[in-house]
């Protein structure tokens, strides 16, 4: 990641020396997913408010997009549940507007994260059910589908689910864009149905990236994977490794002024 993000901070910079308004756009862009991984809010809304300055002077309809969900993104991170909700739904109503290809997946994980945040997540089942029927070999969607049936009282259901990748294997989940948002799900789903011999195999899985982000592209930061180590240690009992986990996970939710994440790992 520190790899990434310096070439992401050179493509900025040289957009700059050349003038050349779009580079130094995409660059930031870069700059501002990369530092979501490492936890370093305060680099993400540096990122965010010089791509916002960078569009505003473009005068693109298709570079405004990116500002609209990457505020979205940290208010969401943040805690303004209320606001962020707003932003969240302008930034898709203007995806569809300019024909963006990706506003209704940045939609769907900035929606989903927002109802889990507030407690709503029950209210995502059939949204879920409808996409896994349409793509069902996508684990991301499944972990999504388990977690929203868990939250409706559909315990079993959210159990055959979950065993159902078990037994395919979480090491084999492809490593994209929507990996660590798996991850992070199927860590509570896994600790809320007390599956020990799962917690087993993600948590050797997870335990490659103890210190990132969970994020989802630009759009969903979930919080730190460590609070998912933590809840899967505790599920094992390693005691000593879930309060490594945990604290880990607090430290990088208060110094990046994640709150909801904060909350969560207050409360596994």
């Amino acid at each position: 990641m520190a790899e990434k993000r310096e070439m992401a901070e050179k493509a900025v910079e040289a957009g700059r020396r050349a003038g050349n308004s779009l580079l130094e756009s995409i660059g930031w862009h870069s700059v501002f997913v990369v530092a979501l991984v490492q936890g370093d809010m305060a680099a993400a809304r540096e990122a965010q408010r010089c791509l916002a300055e960078i569009a505003k002077e473009m005068k693109s309809v298709t570079q405004d997009h990116f500002p609209l969900v990457t505020r979205a993104t940290l208010m969401l991170a943040k805690g303004c549940l209320g606001e962020s909700e707003k932003t969240v739904f302008e930034a898709f109503a203007h995806g569809q507007a300019t024909g963006f290809a990706n506003a209704q997946i940045a939609f769907g994980g900035q929606l989903s994260l927002l109802r889990w945040y507030q407690g709503r997540f029950a209210e995502m089942e059939s949204v879920w059910r409808g996409i896994v029927q349409q793509s069902p070999d996508v684990e991301t969607f499944q972990a999504a589908l388990a977690l929203a049936l868990l939250d409706a009282g559909k315990t079993d259901e959210a159990e055959r689910v979950f065993d159902s990748l078990a037994e395919a294997g979480f090491a084999n989940i492809p490593e994209d864009g929507n990996w660590m948002a798996a991850m992070i799900v199927l860590a509570d789903v896994c600790a809320r149905l007390d599956k020990r011999e799962g917690a087993a195999d993600l948590y050797e899985v997870m335990s490659r990236y103890p210190d990132r982000n969970a994020t989802a592209g630009n759009a969903v930061s979930y919080g730190p994977i460590a609070r998912g180590l933590g809840m899967l240690a505790t599920v094992l009992e390693r005691w000593d490794d879930a309060e490594r986990h945990f604290l880990y996970s607090i430290g990088m939710s208060e110094r990046g002024g994640m709150r909801p994440a904060l909350a969560q790992t207050r409360l596994n």
